[in-house]
């Protein structure tokens, strides 16, 4: 006998599970990714003015025609506007469904799953169009900056910008369907699915 004291067994079901984690985590990611998309949102409508300073200041110069300017913003501003607000939609719909799943609520579920797919469909026009009008003002800015340019060289920076603007387009596509492909993924594991099945 050393004269320590035993401890008491403690019976295990006085333990209290912790339970799956993941519901935290993904939840807390929906949360931050829903603040970027607002803040990416509420940015378009600057763009519009930035956009669109930039090039008057090009017409202004004699650099680029000023048909061409008001062509391209009379297609750019609507587009900004109404991508903002869908941006900013689905945005509102992603932080509503992390802060359901933080709670562990089963309606999380429906409505990330709903989001997701509708975020690839819409998202990825929505690049598309985006990347179709960023080559375009690229055009016109290339357009003012070669003026005096000898044939060959404005043909290779046209090369350039097309190249670059693909690329533009398959990172913006690809970026845009990670979290929506994960989550659809995620949420369609039998053990995840066995998880959520009990909340409320």
């Amino acid at each position: 006998m050393t004269g320590t004291a035993t401890p008491p067994p403690v019976h295990p079901s006085a333990v209290a599970p912790s339970g799956p984690k993941w519901p935290k985590i993904i939840g807390i990611l929906c949360l931050i990714l829903a603040g970027v998309d607002l803040v990416q949102a509420l940015a378009q409508s600057l763009n519009i003015f930035l956009i669109g300073a930039n090039l008057a200041q090009f017409a202004e110069a004699g650099a680029i025609e000023k048909q061409e300017v008001d062509d391209f913003m009379s297609e750019y501003i609507p587009f900004q506007l109404l991508s903002g607000a869908v941006l900013g939609a689905l945005a509102l719909i992603l932080l509503f469904g992390g802060v359901l799943l933080l709670r562990k609520k089963r309606l999380s579920i429906p409505l990330l799953r709903a989001w997701s797919i509708v975020k690839i469909v819409v998202g990825s026009i929505l690049v598309i169009k985006a990347a179709s009008l960023m080559k375009r003002q690229l055009a016109l800015v290339m357009e003012a900056s070669t003026t005096g340019m000898g044939d060959q060289e404005a043909a290779m920076i046209q090369s350039i910008v097309d190249i670059a603007g693909g690329a533009g387009m398959a990172m913006g596509i690809v970026f845009l369907i990670l979290l929506p492909v994960f989550l659809l993924v995620w949420f369609n594991r039998e053990g995840v699915r066995s998880q959520f099945a009990d909340w409320s």
